[in-house]
């Protein structure tokens, strides 16, 4: 694992880490919730975009089935 911090203030860090993505990695992105972003590579981003989308398409739909 290899990472430095880009840039680093009172609101947010960039931090840059050289890591294979897989599974895991998704996984450990998505356990931060709101308090993380993907900035790169472009494919991962969308990946976990995707991820996220379709969670909430499910939650959604079931909370929708909870109302009617």
């Amino acid at each position: 694992l290899t990472q430095h911090i880009v840039e680093d203030n009172d609101d947010f860090a960039v931090i840059n880490i050289n890591v294979k993505i897989n599974k895991e990695l998704e996984s450990l992105v998505l356990s931060f919730g709101n308090d993380i972003e993907v900035l790169s590579p472009i494919y991962f981003k969308q990946q976990v975009a995707n991820k996220i989308r379709s969670m909430n398409q499910k939650y959604l739909s079931d909370e929708e089935n909870l109302h009617s």
